[in-house]
């Protein structure tokens, strides 16, 4: 029985590639495996080129608004004013190539504030109201600093005015510099600062909490400034590792995007769940309490762990495996991309493998063999699985061989990091690779067996091509859709989990969202079986009358 499977599916194997069509999609997946990890590199350095567009576009936006204002009035003069200020800061941070969420952008901030300082200072020596210039304060500027800057006294404007200026020039060589070094060294020591200003305020607060009866308050005062005492502690310790181990601010360095991680992960770890009374109140999105509650702990958890998996991989300079750099995080992007384009060409492939046989009538020729038909329908199944996964692991070799060529292959023989059960462990790279290539792979099953399927009940190629694609390419907008109206019913059902590859993506679209796509593999893994089973019986039980 094996030996006869085994002839047929190689016959149907071979049948498949006499076709030049499938040949020529063939290769140019493989053309994608070699040529695509030149493209991530090519993507890795534009990434600056973005930056300079969006400083760009904003330069664009200012220079609009100054060409519209009146500088007649009292108001224009204070809008042409503060617009020169921030025209001022956009060029240095596009000139210096700033990343607009990192230490320049923030220096840059600060360096706008004593531009608007200064502004403000000069305007009220020409005398323009008060209320003026702090109606048109820009967004960035805290109005609280351009307000103590006004309660300066006339005859010490000149004055404060040179210590501004002073402050600015020192930001703005810093800035110009690139000295990320001075500026940890700053933000190191007023931290520090300011956790020792919060430590005398939690000495204060300690003694008032034995005299006064408002326990409660205090208490909650208390755990307040703790939080923000971790928090600064959390922040100090990833900048002294920076300082120490001279790490710049770039984009393409892991150990910069490993500590930025870190910082990020640790806000969510601080942060404060609501109570049920807090939730109910202010939060209304069909979503209950529990269910809140369980996403927060798991997001909470899923944040700790990646601080711990960040600062392992620092301590023991092993790249993390979803550092946006490197050969491994090019083969790993690529398995979406081969999956998405595998799964489609399956799906072709499957929608005429069994209807094409009725069009043509070849079908005749196969059942009057001594053959059982299931026989027969299996074997075409196998070979459109073992064609699509060979085609899938050629490409994902091409693509290691590639990534290897453009990035280093060092990174290949880097263990993966993981937490299980609360511990750190390496992993070998290629099993992770292999179960990761794997459990995506489920969709390329999935969508052929739905093709499949139509084929053998429906006889029509077209349908069963057209059926198959729209549900693979409609799961991932129709559960954006679903989500968006708060229809959560759709995370329990195979709709998000159609496209695998694509459900990471979906993630982030709602925080109160936590996927399960374990359960959704499993769940198109069995609908895959009945598919097949459904198409074994039609095709069993149906006359051959054509």
């Amino acid at each position: 029985m094996i030996k006869q499977l085994y002839s047929l599916t190689l016959n149907e194997i071979l049948k498949k590639y006499k076709k030049k069509s499938l040949i020529i999609i063939t290769v140019i997946i493989f053309l994608v495996g070699i040529c695509y990890p030149i493209l991530v590199k090519k993507m890795t350095r534009n990434i600056s080129a973005v930056y300079e567009m969006s400083y760009g576009f904003n330069i664009g936006q200012l220079q609009n608004q100054l060409k519209a204002v009146n500088d007649k009035t009292d108001l224009g003069k204070v809008q042409k004013s503060f617009l020169n200020s921030q025209l001022e800061v956009q060029n240095l941070l596009s000139g210096v190539k700033a990343n607009p969420s990192g230490w320049k952008e923030e220096e840059g901030n600060k360096y706008l504030t004593g531009l608007i300082e200064i502004d403000a200072l000069n305007l009220m020596k020409q005398g323009v109201n008060e209320a003026i210039i702090l109606g048109e304060i820009p967004k960035e500027v805290n109005e609280k600093d351009i307000q103590t800057a006004l309660e300066t006294n006339k005859d010490a404007i000149q004055g404060k005015i040179n210590e501004i200026n002073k402050t600015n020039n020192e930001i703005k060589a810093g800035i110009q510099n690139d000295d990320y070094l001075g500026y940890l060294k700053d933000d190191i020591k007023n931290k520090n600062k300011e956790i020792t200003d919060l430590n005398k305020t939690l000495d204060t607060l300690n003694k008032e909490e034995k005299k006064d009866g408002n326990v409660v308050l205090i208490q909650n005062q208390i755990k307040e400034i703790n939080t923000q005492i971790t928090s600064l502690k959390n922040d100090i310790k990833v900048e002294q590792y920076r300082y120490d181990n001279k790490i710049p601010y770039t984009f393409n360095n892991w150990k910069s995007i490993a500590l930025l991680e870190i910082q990020t992960n640790t806000s969510v770890v601080n942060e404060k769940i609501m109570t049920k009374g807090e939730y109910l109140s202010t939060v209304n999105n069909g979503i209950s309490y529990e269910n809140y509650e369980k996403v927060f702990n798991h997001n909470k958890e899923k944040a700790e762990n990646a601080i711990k998996m960040n600062w392992y991989s620092l301590n023991h300079n092993i790249p993390p495996i979803n550092s946006a750099t490197g050969t491994r995080y090019s083969i790993d992007a690529g398995i979406a991309i081969f999956v998405i384009i595998i799964a489609i060409f399956g799906a072709v492939i499957a929608g005429g493998s069994v209807s094409n046989e009725f069009s043509k009538g070849t079908i005749r020729l196969l059942l009057i063999r001594p053959i059982k038909r299931w026989k027969i329908l299996i074997s075409k199944v196998l070979a459109l699985l073992i064609i699509s996964y060979v085609i899938l692991i050629i490409s994902m070799i091409i693509s290691m061989i590639s990534s290897g060529v453009i990035f280093g292959f060092k990174d290949m023989l880097e263990p993966v990091i993981k937490v299980v059960n609360g511990n750190i462990i390496e992993q070998s790279y290629l099993v992770n690779l292999c179960s990761h290539l794997f459990f995506n792979s489920i969709t390329i099953i999935f969508t052929i067996c739905v093709s499949f399927c139509l084929s053998t009940v429906a006889r029509s190629s077209a349908a069963a091509v057209a059926i198959s694609i729209i549900l693979f390419i409609g799961s991932f907008p129709a559960t954006l859709v679903l989500i968006a109206r708060k229809c959560y019913w759709v995370i329990s059902s195979p709709i998000p989990y159609i496209n695998l590859p694509a459900v990471p993506a979906i993630n982030g679209i709602d925080s109160q969202v936590l996927f399960k796509s374990s359960l959704g593999a499993i769940e198109l893994l069995i609908i895959s079986i009945i598919l097949i089973a459904i198409a074994l019986v039609v095709f069993c039980k149906r006359d051959i009358t054509n």
